[in-house]
């Protein structure tokens, strides 16, 4: 991809500098992409990240002092009756399955995020308060269960130790077999020797924007298997006793923004505003406990120094965002049977709207007053904005090109927004910059509807590109005779190409392969082992005859 760098570099230079033109003649609709275009896009500062990183960590510890540590006053009427729907509603409540983490762990991957490479490679770590719940779903497991096997057995052979382990074996056994669970009770013990344990989570941040980081916890890998049971557990109460489904609800709050009779609410700082006070008011003791068994009690933010934590968890959390839902869903169904919560976005009939504010500072959440909307005809929900007036409002986040996809990514957007004249021209202004062959917007035929009304496509990242403009066309002959095809149209597209840590296989030897087989049977089919953050892009080309769509191979 190096030999699109020049266009890389003109696509930075014509978005950090075009001027839109703002004037009074313009729609809300237009004038509000222009500003959601402005705030997003960003390029990148000199600023420190050390001292943005050291800002965001004041700021997180500040805010979880100020968090209440007692519950020294008296709770509103409203709030009993919370606590009594939330009692009701986790009567329902079971552990789900757990979820491998998406990133990192306590102990850093540096990439190895596959579910191969969390089987065999990484450091199983855990919080002690979470051990037992730990040891319970490892062991419930078959997938993890072998693994930990797997790792033991290397563990006693690194410490010199393999020669012993019949008598090893012996031992145990003798200790707990007087025990009717004597077998787990072993299997405990062996887990102890191949998992590291630590106080809590681990402090990092995240850029947000060129002047602000984000701050995140980073759990060790135990926790998050556990909370990921609690989240999944708590989404399906969400399901089953206020009929709201996680895994569709943003496309339900892009539709119910629609009706003015609605107001919408957001929230700062939601996900770090739970107070343990808070939670063990709301909820049943035997619920508390769980919850305090899995979480991190304590976050290490940096040079051994541990932070305790007032709230009940940050993002990084297996369970924050479900548990946020549940809090703010029982919160607003209080005062509207109807509202609707997803994550820290609340829908909620507009004669409610004061009361629920009033309840969410007694809660200690605080309202984002720039983007909640109760009168006007304006309403944002889950990405969606809509205008009473001019309906919804198609707009979207452009960024900081750092290679060929990101330029593909802006002018697919520009082209989607060339129904306003300022974006229209922007639109030019970018393919202006290409070559011929990558000319043209997105060929409609491979676009894929979403069901979001704000962002109702899938952009593809490719560009039309008309066959007697790709070179050679003539060695892709054999294709159309092979199958007997007419080739209706080419297109150049791009793919980003993770770099693997291990081959994929078809087929595998059950003994030295075990854990690719595991990770196989845990995505139902073949996956990658993949290594995060590190790849290419490859270009290649896409035909088109009829219904079906062919891909060839890289053209460059």
């Amino acid at each position: 991809m190096q030999a699109y760098q020049d266009i890389i570099n003109v696509y930075n230079k014509v978005l950090s500098t075009f001027n839109f033109g703002l004037n009074p003649e313009m729609s809300f609709s237009e004038k509000f992409a222009i500003e959601r275009f402005h705030k997003k896009y960003q390029v990148p500062s000199d600023a420190s990240s050390e001292t943005l990183h050291l800002n965001c960590l004041n700021e997180y510890v500040s805010f979880d002092n100020s968090l209440h540590t007692t519950r020294n006053f008296t709770y509103s009427k409203e709030m009993y009756l919370i606590r009594r729907d939330l009692h009701s509603a986790l009567k329902l409540f079971s552990l789900g399955n757990y979820s491998f983490p998406q990133g990192s762990e306590y102990y850093p991957t540096k990439g190895l995020n596959s579910v191969e490479s969390r089987l065999c490679r990484s450091t199983w770590s855990t919080s002690y308060n979470n051990f037992e719940l730990y040891a319970k779903t490892v062991y419930n497991d078959r997938a993890l269960r072998r693994s930990a096997k797997k790792r033991y057995v290397r563990a006693i052979r690194t410490k010199g130790l393999y020669n012993r382990r019949r008598e090893i074996d012996l031992r145990l056994y003798n200790k707990y077999k007087s025990f009717d669970d004597f077998s787990y009770l072993i299997f405990r013990q062996k887990l102890k020797l191949i998992t590291e344990f630590t106080q809590g989570s681990r402090f990092t941040t995240v850029p947000k924007n060129n002047e602000k980081r984000r701050p995140i916890n980073i759990e060790p890998f135990g926790n998050i298997l556990t909370q990921s049971r609690i989240g999944n557990g708590i989404r399906r109460v969400l399901l089953d006793y206020y009929n709201q489904d996680l895994n569709t609800l943003q496309n339900r709050h892009r539709e119910l923004i629609s009706n003015m009779c609605n107001a919408t609410i957001d929230l700062k700082n939601a996900s770090d505003s739970i107070s343990m006070v808070l939670v063990e008011f709301l909820f049943p003791a035997y619920f508390v406990k769980l919850l305090k068994s899995s979480r991190s009690p304590t976050v290490d933010v940096g040079d051994g120094e541990l932070h305790v934590l007032n709230k009940i968890s940050s993002m990084g959390n297996g369970f924050t965002f479900e548990l946020m839902t549940l809090i703010l869903t029982a919160t607003c169904r209080v005062l509207d049977p109807t509202a609707s919560v997803y994550g820290d976005d609340i829908i909620i009939s507009r004669s409610c709207a004061g009361k629920l504010i009033s309840l969410l500072s007694e809660m200690e959440f605080v309202v984002n007053e720039q983007k909640s909307f109760i009168d006007g005809p304006f309403r944002e929900s889950c990405g969606g904005n809509f205008h009473s007036e001019e309906g919804y409002i198609m707009s979207f986040d452009f960024k900081y090109c750092e290679n060929i996809h990101d330029c593909l990514m802006a002018s697919n957007k520009a082209f989607f927004l060339s129904h306003y004249p300022s974006f229209k021209r922007l639109y030019k202004a970018l393919i202006r910059t290409l070559p011929p062959a990558l000319h043209g917007g997105p060929w409609s035929d491979l676009l894929k509807r979403g069901h979001g009304v704000n962002n109702p496509y899938n952009f593809p990242d490719f560009f039309i590109t008309p066959s007697y403009q790709i070179k050679n066309m003539s060695k892709y002959k054999e294709v159309q005779d092979s199958y007997q095809l007419r080739l209706d149209g080419e297109i150049i597209a791009f793919k980003y190409v993770e770099d693997l840590k291990s081959p994929t296989l078809t087929t595998l030897n059950e003994s030295k392969n075990w854990a690719k087989l595991l990770m196989y049977w845990y995505a139902n089919g073949k996956s990658k082992d993949f290594v995060s953050g590190k790849g290419r892009w490859i270009s290649y080309i896409l035909v088109k005859s009829g219904e079906r769509t062919l891909r060839l191979p890289s053209i460059t």
